[in-house]
């Protein structure tokens, strides 16, 4: 879940789905829903349940929120839902995900979602509506960014889908497994640090935090922050002074004294062994996760490595020395989905649509790992988890259709084609299918209303054989040898590696880990077992002996928690499962795109251009569709410079396949104009502009790489409309001109703690000129481009940029396009070339507060060497600048937006002097607020 997501301006927007589906619409008490027509099975069956659904989530709140927009995204291979408020709408992504828990993934998306919803709508009271009244539906946005923590809201969501289901991530070991793992080995971290993170140490996030921080306390005393923080949001710490009026503490101490109770249960806690001896990988200096072991033939361990330094690669182990080799980088590596037979590997890889940013693809990559040539088996196919048979001839993976019907595919190795597509349902969902050693059947986890089970499955048979029945116990990734079934399931205090031997149907106990076992392996041999084995430093490789012998018989038993989920249940009084739904067939209409194009959401009595950071007097107001094709602002803008002001109008259309962009503004201008003797001649005149074109923003990945490419034209035409045309006027009356420009980038994946890119390309060319304007010859051309490289020490890099540009001035003059050197104004000559070098490095990870006020994260430098010439007829002046940026990520009043501040010192040879510049930017990307995380965790 997100409350928020890449931004695009003052907007909000995930993107656009394909301009080809035509979309429907069901409306339900609570909800509008929004779909593709093929998905109309699963949107009916979605609509029944989700009133009770909604019902159950408004459970501390007086009202339920009025009808809410609900858009299925279907064309995607993510799993991720999203409410976003300014405008107010929910977005789901229908795939489940192949480590989902025991429950329906829609249920699970609806309960958190629509508790989010409830958490919004319980802050639109007193003076915070007041504020809507004044600034629309932004105004509960601002007052929930600011003051309401992440860690309550994904808390109280978490606690939403855990209370009222059989499934829920509350109820699942491994969790809350990081915060245990860092609260009982590292000690509790400053809530400055817990709260908005890291660049130094992995912080567990705030899904895992609030929800311990949240179920620790009565439902009542939630709803009472929110209502005290909604009735006073101008104060300066509303939720903190709410929370503190509710219990006798602020969010600080709250946060204290419930990771010290969480502590002192944990330290109390009798079934908790110690690590299990036979790691095999490599003692870590950083926080790092090797997933998804495998053994190659010769006894090798190949898996997924992620560091926090690092960007994930595929490495290989060997057991004996626990060397490890790097073997090389993929593209956006999907998890849970590699596989070892022989000399190939296989994998999946998520591979987005260059255009639509809500479709994409899972395609299936393989590797020999002799000659180390990776290709792709598969191209626009939606397959998850593929396992190689065992005579290499093909494989079996999950796919999961635009209609949600889950099926086990059958993949030819050589060909890539589909030779059987199996058991294909609309209800049950499939994970992580692993072939039998006969080679003749598959085994695999299957998900739905019921919970999971564990079938057998024989190719063209369709009666799969029940090895465990459907049940709320939480089963992950099968692996088999012999008569036996390795599997991971909760059992005590901790996820364990089980075995079924399917002679006898027995059970057995294979792992004792302290914190969490994962994704078994068996050596080819049969002798040996390779796992993930959950440490404070991330997950490790552990290796151990087959012995079953030593192994525990019947290890099932109820999962031991500090908060127990089922008394979590019976404080909120009620159950989903095993509600009734009556049938119900909602009517279906279509949902036209041409008379849904328009949705005003949000205004202000100011202008705010959040694209050039400035805030004038004024008026604008904003309007998004809930596609997200249409984004419109609109207002007045008042210059207090020149008295006077404009009305403007901006305008986006993305729902084709090139972007549409209109801008267009109208007001008086005034400036005074000094003539060749000297005198001042004031001029007043009407200014028209209007800029139309089209842009085609497209991104590509290939590999490690990022590749982003968009091409624009765009044309503008201005009006100068003189108040009295007979007095002197040296203007023209017309000016029409045009934009053109190819921006292209090609950049590797980056981790939190690198400043620049690693490695990185990016090419801007430019060209604007009064082409239709046959008494105007006025031109500019500008070429500019970046290189990045690594630095001599991780996460240092260079930046070496340089660019030239040519301008001709006639009657109308061209703004510059390149950087120009620090410590330099733009000048106006007619060719320009400049040249820059710098390097970045970071010095320090403080990870220190200053009370509340300040929370310090990195301090970093930048050292630079400017260089730049400018000619024009008969003159010429060179540039040259050095100096040091030094700046700190930081975080002021415990606000998420980080912040990055400092001072720049620039020394001018020329002029034998020193300036000195203030450096702050502010980002609202929620990529940036937390610092490290753990990569690849499934959100929503």
């Amino acid at each position: 879940m997100s409350l928020m997501g890449m931004a695009d301006a003052q907007y909000f927007s995930l993107g656009q789905d394909p301009a080809s589906i035509r979309w429907k619409i069901i409306h339900t008490e609570y909800i509008s829903l929004i779909f593709s027509g093929e998905f109309e099975n699963q949107a009916q069956r979605l609509a029944v349940k989700i009133d009770s659904v909604c019902t159950l989530t408004a459970y501390s709140g007086n009202r339920i929120p009025r009808r809410i927009p609900l858009v299925i995204h279907n064309r995607s291979v993510i799993s991720n839902g999203v409410t976003s408020w300014a405008p107010r709408r929910m977005e789901f992504f229908s795939v489940p995900p192949q480590d989902s828990y025991a429950g329906e993934w829609m249920d699970q998306l609806m309960l958190h979602e629509y508790r989010h919803v409830v958490q919004i709508s319980a802050l639109n009271r007193g003076m915070t509506r007041w504020l809507g009244y004044l600034l629309g539906e932004q105004a509960v946005a601002t007052i929930l960014g600011l003051y309401v923590p992440s860690w309550f809201l994904e808390g109280d969501a978490v606690v939403a889908e855990t209370a009222f289901s059989r499934a829920g991530r509350g109820r699942l070991p491994s969790f809350g497994m990081p915060l245990k793992a860092q609260v009982m080995n590292r000690g509790i971290y400053s809530y400055d640090k817990a709260v908005l993170g890291s660049f130094r140490d992995f912080i567990p996030d705030p899904y895992t935090l609030g929800y311990h921080l949240t179920a620790s306390s009565d439902p009542v005393t939630w709803q009472s922050c929110l209502e005290r923080t909604a009735r006073k949001p101008l104060s300066v710490t509303p939720f903190s002074s709410a929370l503190r009026k509710s219990i006798g503490r602020n969010k600080a101490s709250y946060y204290y004294a419930t990771l010290l109770d969480l502590q002192e249960y944990w330290s109390q806690s009798t079934g908790d062994p110690e690590h299990e001896s036979g790691s095999i990988s490599p003692p870590p200096n950083i926080y790092t996760d090797y997933e998804t072991p495998r053994y190659t033939q010769g006894g090798d361990v190949i898996c997924y490595r992620k560091r926090l330094d690092d960007i994930g690669r595929f490495v290989r182990i060997v057991p004996s020395g626990g060397n490890e080799e790097v073997l090389f980088t993929p593209g956006n590596y999907m998890e849970r989905s590699l596989d070892v037979n022989g000399d190939l590997m296989v994998w999946t890889e998520y591979n987005p649509d260059p255009r639509w940013n809500l479709r994409s693809h899972s395609v299936i990559c393989c590797r020999s790992l002799t000659h180390g040539k990776t290709w792709r088996l598969t191209k626009r196919s939606r397959l998850f988890s593929p396992d190689i048979s065992p005579d290499g001839s093909s494989l079996v993976a999950v796919s999961i259709d635009e209609q949600n019907r889950s099926a086990l595919e059958v993949i030819d190795m050589v060909s890539g084609a589909t030779t059987g597509r199996y058991l294909v349902s609309d209800t049950l969902f499939y994970m992580t299918p692993a072939w039998a050693p006969d080679g003749r059947s598959v085994i695999a986890v299957v998900t739905g209303s019921k919970g999971k089970g564990l079938i057998r499955y024989q190719p063209g048979d369709n009666r799969p054989v029940w090895l465990l029945p459907m049940d709320h116990r939480e089963i992950f990734d099968p692996e088999c040898y012999g008569s036996r079934i390795f599997f991971t399931t909760p059992a005590g205090e901790a996820d364990q590696i089980l075995a079924l031997d399917t002679s006898d149907m027995t059970l057995w106990r294979v792992t004792s880990a302290r914190y969490g076992a994962a994704q078994a392996a068996v050596h080819p041999e049969g002798r040996r077992l390779v796992y993930m084995d959950y440490t404070p430093s991330g997950y490790a490789l552990t290796e151990k002996q087959v012995m079953p012998g030593t192994w525990d018989l019947n290890p099932l038993q109820g999962t031991v928690l500090p908060i127990d989920p089922d008394s979590l249940a019976s404080r909120y009084q009620v159950m989903m499962a095993g509600r009734a739904n009556p049938p119900v067939n909602y009517p279906v209409r279509p949902y036209r795109k041409g008379s849904h194009l328009f949705n005003l959401h949000s205004w202000a009595p100011l202008f705010i251009d959040v694209d050039n950071t400035s805030i004038d007097p004024g008026f604008s107001v904003m309007s998004q569709n809930h596609l997200s094709t249409l984004f419109i602002t609109a207002g007045y803008q008042y210059l207090p410079a020149e008295g006077s002001g404009k009305l403007f109008t901006r305008l986006s259309y993305r729902g084709w396949y090139p972007v549409f962009d209109l801008e267009s503004n109208r007001g008086r201008r005034k400036i005074n104009i000094r003539d060749t003797a000297g005198m001042i001649t004031p001029l007043e005149w009407i200014e028209t502009n209007l800029t139309t074109g089209f842009r085609l923003p497209l991104t590509l990945r290939s590999g490690k790489y990022t590749w982003f490419i968009q091409p624009w034209l765009m044309t503008g035409i201005k009006f100068l409309t003189p108040d009295d045309p007979e007095e002197y006027w040296p203007l023209q009356k017309r000016y029409i001109h045009m934009d053109g420009r190819l921006y292209t980038s090609r950049i590797l994946r980056s981790v939190k703690r690198d400043i620049y890119p690693r490695w990185g390309q990016m090419i801007d060319i430019r060209f604007m000129d009064m082409t239709f304007d046959p008494e105007d010859c006025s031109r500019i051309l500008a070429f500019q481009s970046a290189l990045y490289f690594p630095g001599f020490f991780c996460h240092h890099a260079w930046r070496l940029y340089g660019g030239w540009q040519q301008r001709q001035a006639d009657r109308y003059f061209f703004s510059g396009i390149l950087s120009r050197p620090r410590g330099y104004a733009s000048g106006r000559h007619e060719v320009t070339s400049v040249f820059s070098v710098s390097y970045a490095m970071p010095l320090l990870y403080p990870d220190i507060s200053v009370g509340s006020l300040v929370y310090l994260k990195r301090i970093k430098t930048a050292l630079f060497l400017d260089l730049g010439e400018g000619t024009s007829p008969g003159y010429r002046e060179d540039y040259l600048s050095a100096g040091c940026d030094l700046s700190m990520d930081v975080h002021f009043l415990r606000l998420p937006f980080p912040a990055d501040t400092g001072i720049r010192t620039i020394w001018l040879p020329d002029e034998r002097k020193f300036k000195l510049e203030f450096l702050f930017s502010v980002s609202f990307d929620p990529g940036d607020w937390y610092g490290n995380r753990r990569e690849g965790f499934c959100y929503f």
